[in-house]
């Protein structure tokens, strides 16, 4: 144990000693200990000369690199010169006793040198100036993490937008769907409905006068709701009033009264309750030399009723409606006081 401790301090003291050595050595050197008796003697330009050559020949000179970053520190106020032989000092030396001495040193050069530039580069006053330059770079780089928030932001809208233009065809597609199937079903009601009055007309024959000319109506409506699809409920609904009515009033007139014999399917837009109203006696038609080119409509009246008076049956309305295609529409209807052609 003794003999360990022993040999630690041997050679922590050749290691003190090799170093003593090598500042000896460095200290010996002619240019060095001319460059200290100039420094002594008060030649202080003389004694940095020294330094400066002691360093040329060796570079690797601590104590030369010291006492010259000291001479340009104090005499010359050479601050950046100063701060580059300190760190170089550092770098070689940076656990000797003078290496506190020499950071300490570089703290205050660089306030000299701060202090120089800005008193050369009249920055004394523009402290305020400098404090905006801060700010505009904290408000820049602000404004640039809100411009990648922003792009960011957009990024998503977009896929956002593309999204709900995905949502709105597809909503588009089943709507599509929707009516087309609602179409299917509208005209299967239709005729189902149809059937169903048809069937009823035959079960009501008991109870209604057995006239042909009633059934005839019957399946008129029924023919001119094929033909006139867009139009068929409103036409239903007009033979099953005319049942409910007649099934209402077992005395009414004869069928015969109601309906003409030859009548033809009726428009859509006509009430077969008008129909029933028609005299069973029409007058005798015009001649085509007494019929007039044209015809003001009358209250009451409908293309039946003028194509029975002015042609002698009912199934030439579809010969009027198709002279006066542009003022009649395809349904039949006319409005009193409209001037229609007669063929």
């Amino acid at each position: 144990m003794k003999t360990s401790r022993f040999l630690v301090a041997a050679a922590v003291a050749c290691a003190a000693l090799a170093l003593n050595a090598d500042f000896r050595e460095e200290r010996l050197s002619r240019t060095y200990q001319a460059a200290m008796a100039d420094y002594s003697a008060g030649r202080l330009d003389a004694a940095m000369a020294g330094f400066a050559k002691t360093i040329a020949a060796d570079g690797d000179n601590a104590s030369a690199r010291f006492q010259l970053a000291c001479l340009q520190h104090d005499y010359k106020r050479d601050y950046l010169a100063a701060i580059c032989n300190y760190k170089e000092y550092l770098r070689l030396e940076g656990s000797s006793d003078k290496a506190s001495l020499a950071r300490e040193r570089i703290a205050l050069c660089e306030a000299e040198l701060a202090r120089e530039l800005a008193k050369k580069y009249d920055l004394a006053g523009g402290e305020a100036l400098l404090e905006e330059s801060r700010k505009a770079r904290a408000e820049l780089a602000d404004a640039e993490k809100q411009l990648a928030r922003g792009a960011k932001e957009y990024e998503e809208a977009q896929k956002r937008i593309a999204t709900l233009q995905q949502e709105n065809s597809r909503l588009r597609r089943m709507v599509t769907a929707i009516g087309e199937d609602d179409a299917s079903s509208a005209t299967a009601k239709s005729t189902l409905d149809l059937a169903s009055a048809k069937s009823l007309a035959e079960d009501e024959d008991s109870a209604l006068a057995p006239d042909p000319a009633l059934r005839a109506g019957a399946a008129d409506a029924a023919s001119l709701a094929e033909d006139e699809d867009e139009k068929t409920f409103a036409g239903l609904e007009s033979a099953k009033a005319l049942l409910a009515e007649a099934d209402e009033d077992e005395n009414a007139p004869g069928s015969s009264d109601l309906i003409p014999a030859d009548a033809a399917p009726a428009p859509a837009g006509a009430r077969l309750s008008d129909l029933g109203k028609t005299s069973a006696a029409p007058a005798a038609p015009a001649s085509p030399q007494e019929r007039p080119a044209t015809y003001k409509v009358e209250e009451g009246d409908t293309l039946y009723k003028i194509a029975l008076r002015f042609y002698g049956k009912t199934s030439a309305w579809k010969q009027i409606r198709d002279a006066n295609k542009a003022t009649i529409s395809t349904d039949g209807r006319v409005n009193t006081g409209q001037v229609i052609v007669l063929p």
